[in-house]
């Protein structure tokens, strides 16, 4: 799986790490670089995220909160260190966190998988994350897995986890996007097609993407 790939799995949201995360204990000079951390992230910018990643290691060295690993195994994630990500991601998940946080982790640990080709894995994890009561959003755990069941063309398994997804979060645009495609594109099922895409610009009008599929979609024969 190439870092394309990786951009179709949904990420935890960088600053879910430190939104509503216990600092007890933690000593003011972590404190001042962790904030000098986070103010890199603004922007997503790659020279931002290597900035961010500096100061959260001298976070780390002064204390070394399993919310630290955590936003720092993402960092390096998104800046293609896939081996050191993983490191982080373990001593993360050994540390006490907040059961909502972990599971937030889990996910993004699940997409390091993913871009690892251990798709097994990933697909284990996100079957868990799906069912478990701390995980706020089972929506995401249920499009990674339709996304990569699409990767490896099981598409009406792939169907049946967006489905889930869009029926679990009705205004989730990927999932109704992603279904638009794969009902289009892999199942030729252009009615389903034209459905969801219809609902993808009712939800968001500006969608680029749905835009383009619905001119694609007018041209067939698909009696919708």
């Amino acid at each position: 799986m190439n870092i394309k790939t990786l951009r179709i799995l949904v990420f935890l949201s960088l600053t879910s790490f430190f939104t509503g995360c216990s600092r007890k204990g933690s000593g003011r000079l972590a404190e001042n670089y962790y904030k000098l951390s986070l103010d890199y992230l603004e922007g997503g910018s790659l020279q931002g995220y290597k900035q961010s990643l500096y100061y959260l290691d001298k976070a780390i060295l002064n204390n070394s909160q399993g919310n630290y690993y955590a936003l720092k195994a993402t960092l390096l994630l998104r800046l293609g260190k896939e081996d050191e990500a993983e490191d982080a991601f373990k001593e993360s998940l050994s540390k006490d966190m907040n059961s909502k946080v972990k599971a937030d982790v889990l996910n993004n640990y699940a997409c390091l998988l993913a871009e690892q080709d251990r798709g097994g894995e990933a697909y284990s994890l996100w079957q868990k994350l799906s069912r478990s009561k701390h995980y706020m959003t089972p929506e995401v755990a249920l499009f990674n897995q339709g996304k990569l069941l699409i990767l490896q063309k099981k598409y009406l398994m792939a169907k049946n986890k967006l489905l889930e997804a869009a029926l679990y979060a009705p205004d989730y645009v990927d999932a109704h996007y992603y279904l638009a495609v794969l009902a289009d594109r892999y199942l030729r099922d252009y009615k389903l097609a034209k459905q969801e895409t219809d609902l993808v610009l009712y939800l968001e009008p500006s969608h680029s993407g749905a835009r383009a599929l619905l001119k694609i979609i007018s041209k067939k024969d698909c009696s919708c």
